[in-house]
């Protein structure tokens, strides 16, 4: 079989039983053993993903004419469900593949082994609170400045979020690939962040006044444009009537 882990002591798990031989002069032997596969992870939809692995049983010495594999149904009857993974599908394909040694090509079976993620525990236990942390650290914003609290509650959150996020990661082999729940943590971060220094700048000028030093020009000229503009939609816009001086005068 390969792709395949190298196993020292493979034979070890190799049950050895006796062949059964026909009149026909057919040797029939039955026989299992318990082989380690490698197979590529693809976790880009983490949780949501859906692997799927190949194992190739062939001949590595004979070719078609001297063994010849004949796939067969699946027996799933010992089959164990798993507590992370669901078996999607299990299905077989037969092959020739070109033998360097022999002159003709080997026989080869694939079985694919499909596997569905079980999502109810990572969307429970990372995608939920990564939710609800970022709804908290939003809150922010709506903090009052006397409170004393935005920037505790944003370093707060921050933490909570890298806490989660290493968390995530360890349950995760190493891939090329960065998940979309990694991507989304990361961008999760880097807001919480953001908020944190104009939390820092918000502060900084709500109390620069008390300590007796002056407004930046340019902070107060903006200021005072913003409340130009507000006063003059709110007592000047396009729905209020229009005095005019024949109003006036009747």
């Amino acid at each position: 079989m390969y792709p395949s882990s190298y196993d020292a002591d493979f034979m070890g798990d190799i049950l050895n039983t006796n062949a059964i031989i026909y009149y026909t002069g057919e040797v029939e032997l039955l026989s299992h053993g318990i082989f380690d596969s490698i197979c590529g992870v693809d976790v880009e939809f983490y949780p949501f993903d859906q692997q799927t692995c190949e194992l190739k049983f062939a001949s590595w010495t004979y070719d078609k004419e001297q063994i010849l594999l004949l796939e067969g149904p699946a027996d799933l009857s010992k089959f164990r469900p798993n507590p992370e993974f669901v078996l999607e599908n299990f299905w077989s394909e037969y092959s020739e593949a070109p033998n360097p040694c022999c002159k003709y090509p080997m026989s080869m079976i694939t079985y694919y082994v499909q596997l569905q993620r079980r999502t109810i525990f990572s969307l429970f236990f990372f995608i939920m609170p990564g939710i609800l942390i970022n709804v908290c650290a939003l809150m922010v914003f709506s903090l009052p400045t006397e409170s004393g609290e935005k920037i505790g509650l944003g370093i707060n959150s921050m933490l909570a979020m890298m806490v989660f996020l290493m968390a995530m990661t360890e349950n995760l082999p190493p891939t090329e690939k960065l998940p979309l729940a990694g991507i989304y943590y990361g961008t999760c971060i880097t807001i919480i962040a953001l908020n944190i220094s104009f939390s820092v700048t918000v502060l900084n000028v709500n109390f620069m006044g008390m300590r007796g030093y002056k407004v930046p020009d340019l902070i107060r000229a903006n200021i005072y444009k913003l409340r130009h503009w507000q006063v003059n939609h709110e007592y000047f816009d396009e729905d209020s009537p229009v005095v005019t001086s024949e109003t006036s005068a009747s």
